[in-house]
């Protein structure tokens, strides 16, 4: 494959094409040195000095079109690569794909100012007026489009990386499978996600990540038909979270006491169920507080409020668990030592430092739906919903609206998603990655926090 990387000046063209030429293992290409060693000068500068910029745009084309037979490399290009179409024609030539970096006008000002090899932020009106013009540019020859504004290199790459196209060779006897199985399943972005990671990481040809609508009649023999296949790794999500655990070999003791799996993983013809969801609840929440001696309301009492629970106990927190029938929230209160109320005593949480939100109250098509009145919510509280669909429930509305720290459902996701990542695969996952597929999929703002 032919990459090509484009941008403004500043926007780390260079350092970016060195770290893909490596990670990729091919050779990279600076078009601005190759310009230099074409000419009679001995910078870029010095050619639109005298020269003058048409003979420079002269050159830069055919450079360009010496690269277009090429395959296999990286190019990093000037900032004006894109004002002739016959440029982009040659670079993209034989399978080449444009990797836009975009960055806006200020970081970009602020990487290149005193760079007395950028001699046009000088002008700040001049430069900033070229990068409005090129802007539709950049745009319209980009396959890829990757922000790079507080990003590090390695980040930047990483998403390049996930967004390669993986050629069909890359799938052998030798890939390890992973899938998700549920009724229903078709809407999961747990796919997605997953097999962006291992592009990432350079592992996509290792493994592969796919979805399997599994019913529950039909679950003792998919599991059977996992131990004969080798498969190596299951999420489980609704309804066999609990179903499955009789059919595992082993299972984590935290996910024993929880009574729930969402994560199989088979090592040597043996399978051990995991719980990850409660590290997606957990984590989000010890990054914005902490849970030793806080009161949390956990809201409902099934599978999501038991790996809720367990969490915040597991991490010195007192759990209150509220539900519609009290006799439910009474034996999962039990389990973590905590106390149990009905609905009708949800004015309770009002003595509460971290609210929980685990049932399906608020997720489309009903999205104005809260288990909370908004007059019992405070900026002391911190607000978790487990809904991800929409993006902000009427909870996390009504909380953001009284100083709330709030806490979006898809991070949940993506935590969960991450620890299942790594014990899949016995690698760290690409997180910022795994985050951009799930922010482009549901349209959220991204307020999650890595």
């Amino acid at each position: 494959m032919k990459i090509v990387l484009i941008g403004f000046m500043g926007a780390g063209k260079s350092t970016v094409a060195k770290a893909l030429a490596e990670q990729l293992n091919i050779p990279r290409v600076e078009l601005d040195s190759q310009i230099v060693q074409s000419s009679s000068h001995d910078s870029i500068p010095a050619i639109f000095e005298k020269d003058g910029e048409a003979q420079f745009r002269d050159l830069e084309t055919e450079v360009a079109q010496s690269w277009r037979g090429q395959h296999h490399v990286v190019i990093s290009t000037g900032g004006g690569i894109v004002r002739r179409p016959e440029n982009m024609e040659a670079l993209r030539h034989n399978q080449g794909l444009c990797v836009y970096l975009k960055a806006t006008f200020d970081t970009l000002q602020c990487r290149v100012k005193g760079d007395p090899n950028r001699p046009l932020f000088s002008d700040v009106k001049l430069a900033k007026a070229l990068y409005e013009s090129r802007l539709p540019l950049y745009e319209r020859y980009a396959d890829i489009t990757v922000e790079v504004d507080s990003r590090t290199p390695q980040d930047i790459t990483s998403e390049i990386v996930a967004g390669l196209p993986l050629p069909p060779s890359a799938i052998t006897a030798k890939t390890q499978i992973c899938v998700i199985i549920g009724d229903p399943i078709g809407h999961s972005l747990s796919p997605a996600m997953h097999n962006a990671g291992y592009q990432a990481l350079g592992i996509g040809g290792q493994f592969v990540f796919v979805a399997s609508h599994v019913t529950a009649p039909n679950l003792k023999d998919a599991i059977a038909g996992v131990r004969a296949m080798g498969i190596r790794g299951i999420t489980c999500t609704i309804p066999h979270k609990t179903t499955v655990i009789p059919l595992l070999d082993d299972i984590d003791p935290l996910a024993a006491k929880m009574g729930a799996v969402n994560t199989v993983v088979q090592q040597d013809g043996k399978l051990k169920g995991y719980n990850t969801d409660w590290m997606g609840i957990v984590r989000p929440l010890t990054q914005r507080t902490t849970l030793q001696g806080k009161r949390v309301a956990v809201l409902g009492a099934g599978g999501a409020a038991r790996a809720a629970a367990f969490g915040v106990e597991e991490q010195g927190a007192s759990v209150v668990v509220f539900n519609r029938t009290v006799a439910k929230a009474e034996t999962l209160a039990r389990e973590v030592s905590g106390v149990a109320y009905g609905l009708e005593e949800i004015n309770r949480v009002q003595e509460c430092d971290i609210l929980i939100q685990t049932t399906s109250v608020g997720m489309l098509p009903y999205p104005k739906e809260t288990l909370i009145p908004i007059e019992y919510l405070s900026h002391n509280h911190v607000v978790m919903d487990v809904v991800y669909t929409p993006w902000y429930t009427q909870l996390l509305h009504d909380a953001t609206t009284k100083g709330a720290t709030v806490i979006p459902g898809a991070e949940m996701f993506l935590h969960q998603g991450l620890a299942q990542f790594s014990l899949y695969t016995g690698q760290d996952a690409p997180a910022h990655v795994m985050k951009e597929i799930i922010v482009d999929a549901l349209g959220g703002s991204d307020p999650m926090v890595l």
